[in-house]
C-alpha cells in the first residue's frame, strides 16, 4: 500500500529545495510504534545511537534526549 506524499504545512513552498523521505515497512503498524516508543533500547537496535533516555512514560508532555555520533539532542 502506497499513500501520496504530501508537503507539510509550514514548508516555505517557494524553497530552492525541498527534500521528502520516504520508506515502506513490512510489520504492523502497532510493532512499528512499540518499537520507535522503547527510546531506552534505541542503542540496542541502531549503531550510530550511543546513548537515549526516555524520562518518564512515552506521552505528550515527556521529554527524551538521545546521542548519535557525539551529539546529543
Amino acid at each position: 500500500m502506497t499513500t501520496p506524499m504530501t508537503t507539510p504545512a509550514g514548508i516555505a513552498r517557494t524553497a530552492p529545495v525541498i527534500a521528502r523521505h520516504e520508506t515502506g515497512i513490512g510489520a504492523p503498524a502497532a510493532t512499528v510504534w512499540r518499537l520507535q516508543t522503547d527510546v531506552n533500547n534505541w542503542p540496542a537496535r541502531q549503531a550510530d545511537i550511543t546513548a537515549a533516555r526516555l524520562d518518564g512514560p512515552f506521552e505528550p508532555g515527556n521529554s527524551f534526549t538521545w546521542t548519535s555520533y557525539g551529539l546529543t539532542a
